[in-house]
């Protein structure tokens, strides 16, 4: 078990730069080939049902190494980019203290350590400090609907990343 702590955006600040992303929206795919790892959208109703909770998706590394992350087919674009920037936080942070076969879950509104930590990395990843202050000073006024749209995230994912960052907006 690896001991050492991974900052989230230390390391969403390596990805992008190691792989020269300097342009909106980010292109979490293109990482996920990179990686070799499988994405798929899948139904979580019956298992929302049961465990009564949202999932938003899920990564396992299977016995022979391979990585897949789980989206959830119900959601909109922008949640699933966000998913899969979650699922690759938890990839690049938490896999290598993960036994193979497990499954990491990411429900809705869990605040536990892991999931913040993949939450942080997400948004450092789909909305790069530095990519998102550079488009902010372009506008007169900054209006966070706007800049969601430049970087392909969800109104409510834009707005908390401008108050992370206490860029004011409208």
């Amino acid at each position: 078990m690896s001991t050492e702590f991974k900052s989230p955006i230390t390391m969403a600040k390596k990805l992008i730069k190691e792989n020269q992303l300097k342009s909106t929206p980010i292109d979490v795919d293109m990482l996920c080939r990179k990686e070799n790892i499988q994405v798929r959208y899948i139904n979580f109703g019956e298992i929302e049902d049961l465990v009564k909770k949202k999932i938003s998706g899920a990564i396992q590394k299977s016995p022979d190494g391979r990585v897949t992350i789980l989206v959830n087919e119900k959601d909109i674009e922008t949640r699933a980019r966000f998913t899969i920037a979650h699922e690759l936080g938890h990839y690049y942070l938490h896999m290598d203290d993960c036994d193979a076969g497990k499954l990491i879950t990411s429900f809705r509104m869990d605040q536990s350590p892991t999931e913040t930590q993949a939450n942080q990395f997400a948004a450092e990843l789909l909305m790069p400090e530095e990519l998102l202050k550079e488009e902010y000073r372009k506008m007169i006024i900054p209006v966070s609907d706007s800049l969601a749209k430049i970087f392909n995230v969800s109104k409510q994912a834009m707005k908390v990343r401008l108050d992370s960052l206490e860029l004011m907006y409208v």
